[in-house]
């Protein structure tokens, strides 16, 4: 882990390859356990900013577009945001954006 010394406290910030701490979440698809549900997977934990901003649009169309270019491979999608409520919303227009 990478540390940083600001004003007498220390902040760890986890690199690529570290081990990710465990948590529990309710998410729009399904409750999760991680690391536990993933066992023997890679993931790809991303983050996005706020529903519907141009970023996380296509930060969503991107990962759809590949998830099943990633299943053969043993890779999981995680998405992680800031927002609560309204995922449910963005998933269906999303999928109407790739259907469409």
């Amino acid at each position: 882990m990478h540390n940083s010394t600001q004003q007498n406290e220390t902040i760890t910030f986890p690199l690529i390859g570290d081990k990710a701490l465990s948590f529990k979440a309710i998410t729009t698809q399904v409750n999760i356990s991680f690391p536990e549900d993933y066992e023997g997977k890679w993931v790809i934990l991303f983050s996005h900013s706020d529903d519907f901003t141009p970023v996380c649009t296509t930060q969503f169309l991107t990962f759809v577009s590949m998830q099943e270019e990633f299943k053969p491979i043993n890779i999981e999608l995680v998405g992680l945001s800031v927002d609560c409520c309204t995922h449910n919303t963005r998933i269906n227009n999303i999928k109407g954006m790739k259907n469409g």
